[in-house]
């Protein structure tokens, strides 16, 4: 499996050489000494309501999103689902960093060797919803708080729109440590009383998969959606 050079900062930098590279995809490694100490995540800043650019990355980094080289796409894949991680940073026996891995990168490697068995009502996982009504700094704080990714907006108990934690998460520009919201998610949301229905991405037709479909398939339409982190399941 091929991997990404890893985007690294060390622990005792100070934030602010991080930022720009965790505006790209929201996932930087962390190292001291050169070795792996951790990473930083834009969930991990918005969890901490906003940090200082002036603050050394270590005290805000943790530990967890990483693998030993070689990598076995099927434990890298549990590891994203059980971690809930958007990246791994990929190890040697010493703990020096050789790259980094996304999940796309591993769901590829599952489907092109047909490797994934079974359906998706075998993978399914619990789903998380709100009400439209509801704000959007209620929906934060439900979501830093339980460790949710994602949630389902609905209205009158129905699904409506889809809610992911990097919609809200707080980052910090480059340009002197200002929080702001992804998605031009600032002007929505201002102080955060916006309401759900304003802020969601309203559901599509291929947000839904059946329950009875392969898990092959459901891979391949991740595949092809790039962006999207999740199915919604229906029967079938």
């Amino acid at each position: 499996m091929d991997l990404h050079p890893a985007r690294v900062v060390e622990s005792e930098e100070p934030l602010r050489k991080a930022l720009n590279l965790l505006e790209e995809d929201g996932f930087v490694v962390v190292t001291k000494n050169g070795k792996y100490a951790g990473e930083l995540t834009v969930e991990l800043l918005a969890a901490y309501g906003g940090v200082a650019p002036s603050t050394k990355v270590g005290s805000v980094a943790r530990k967890g999103a990483c693998i030993q080289a070689p990598i076995q796409p099927a434990n890298a894949l549990r590891k994203f689902a059980e971690g809930k991680l958007e990246g791994l940073a990929v190890l040697d026996g010493n703990q020096r960093v050789l790259g980094q891995i996304g999940k796309q990168e591993v769901l590829k490697e599952l489907v092109e060797k047909r490797s994934l068995k079974g359906s998706v009502a075998d993978v399914t996982s619990p789903v998380y919803t709100l009400e439209e009504g509801q704000t959007a700094a209620q929906a934060r704080r439900m979501m830093t708080r339980n460790g949710w990714k994602a949630i389902i907006v609905t209205k009158d108990r129905q699904a409506t729109g889809k809610l992911t934690v990097a919609d809200l998460a707080l980052k910090v520009s480059a340009q002197g440590g200002v929080p702001r919201r992804t998605r031009s998610l600032e002007e929505k949301v201002g102080a955060g009383q916006g309401l759900l229905k304003d802020v969601m991405q309203p559901l599509q037709e291929e947000d839904y998969i059946e329950s009875a479909a392969l898990l092959q398939k459901a891979a391949e339409r991740l595949l092809e959606r790039k962006g999207a982190a999740k199915l919604l399941v229906v029967e079938g």
